[in-house]
């Protein structure tokens, strides 16, 4: 197993904040007020900038994703502002000549963005609209609907955090988003039917698996609440089924929570209250390993339950997570202010592992990383760098 440098790209004049993948194509963004895109050259495995998007903020871009049809980029910033992109590939195959089209500025909110994440499409449910969620150190999430392909109107506005919402992310396979705070927690969101009674349920063509009609009247609400770090949640991550959620902190730690459905957290609630002694048999795994923390003692929010924490994975603190989704295996990526990337691997008795490591991988705090295609992971850093790294398993 190994993690080999692929390309460093150099041409930001400051901190680069995020890095994002649509396909072959990355785009990255920084308190330089640029977005840059990056794109191999024809032969060779080395990326070249082939667009800069200039003074379309007028503070630090900090956050930028692709919608899920990769067509549109989301760029948001310390102006309070969201810009979306429309892009427009080449028509040529010979060269590099995409445009970028600024159709839209949402604003609204009061104090600096720090995330923004587009909505997935939700195959098993009937809810066809797009979402755009943003939040702010305001201590808010918006959340915003795409009308048409330059309007967007306000859906929810989300309140609950005590500090700087850092971090947000949508499931992949459900209307879930996560928000994770300055207030040391995840905060858990879902999109429900306001009259539940008119919400009904039936088989699709396929095997008479179930899959929601969602009624019109719906909103995003609260679902709830995990607090099982001492420090700011600065990142989240879902795994490809949606079952897995991953979060770190400055606290350095991270934990890996997995969703139950309700008749197994009734299961583990019984086995709880006939079994306390559950609640100190973490302490026998203690010692094993000065790394990897067990707890049998589970807590459960919303349905998620700590499958694993690891403590102290980091030197400083972490400050991304990204899960890949492509491989059989769970395999994490994360980085932090010790200017160090690390692999994690499930083994076969389903632990999380650190299999690789790379001290130094940037020259100073490594913002970002995020899996891409092909194995690829970017990562981005305070010295003005955007690295790709080749994962061989």
């Amino acid at each position: 197993m190994a993690l080999t440098l692929v390309s460093t790209l150099e041409g930001h004049e400051d901190i680069v904040w995020q890095v994002a993948w649509n396909g072959g194509i990355l785009s990255s963004c920084g308190s330089d007020l640029s977005v840059r895109i990056w794109q191999k050259e024809k032969e060779t495995t080395e990326y070249e900038c082939t667009c800069i998007l200039n003074k379309s903020h007028k503070r630090t871009i900090r956050s930028l994703q692709w919608s899920r049809d990769g067509q549109y980029l989301a760029t948001a910033s310390f102006d309070s502002t969201v810009n979306i992109w429309k892009f427009t590939p080449s028509s040529k195959s010979n060269d590099n000549e995409d445009s970028f089209e600024c159709v839209s500025t949402l604003k609204g909110q009061e104090k600096e963005l720090k995330s923004v994440c587009w909505s997935p499409n939700w195959k098993n449910f009937s809810l066809k609209k797009q979402y755009l969620a943003c939040c702010s150190r305001d201590h808010s999430v918006w959340i915003w609907e795409k009308i048409s392909s330059d309007d967007f109107e306000i859906s929810e506005v989300l309140e609950g955090h005590e500090g700087d919402v850092k971090h947000v992310g949508f499931s992949p396979t459900e209307p879930i988003l996560v928000s994770s705070s300055y207030d040391n927690s995840v905060r858990i969101w879902s999109h429900v039917s306001l009259n539940s009674d008119k919400k009904q349920k039936k088989g699709n063509s396929k095997g008479g698996k179930l899959v929601d009609e969602l009624d019109e009247e719906m909103e995003w609400k609260a679902q709830g609440k995990l607090a099982d770090h001492t420090n700011i949640v600065t990142s989240t991550s879902f795994s490809a089924d949606g079952k897995i959620l991953v979060s770190v902190s400055a606290d350095r730690s991270l934990i890996i929570y997995e969703k139950k459905e309700e008749q197994e957290q009734e299961q583990e609630k019984e086995l709880e209250n006939v079994k306390e002694e559950e609640k100190v048999k973490g302490e026998e795994y203690k010692g094993k390993s000065a790394l990897y923390e067990f707890s049998s003692y589970i807590q459960s929010t919303a349905g998620w339950v700590i499958r694993q924490k690891i403590e102290n994975l980091h030197e400083r603190n972490i400050m991304s997570v990204d899960i890949k989704k492509d491989d059989s295996k769970l395999t994490i990526a994360t980085c932090g202010e010790d200017d160090c990337i690390h692999i994690l691997q499930e083994d076969e008795n389903n632990v999380i592992q650190k299999i690789i490591s790379i001290p130094n991988a940037h020259k100073s705090d490594i913002n970002c990383v995020t899996w891409g295609e092909n194995n690829l992971l970017a990562s981005c850093g305070d010295d003005r760098l955007v690295k790709i790294w080749k994962f061989e398993n």
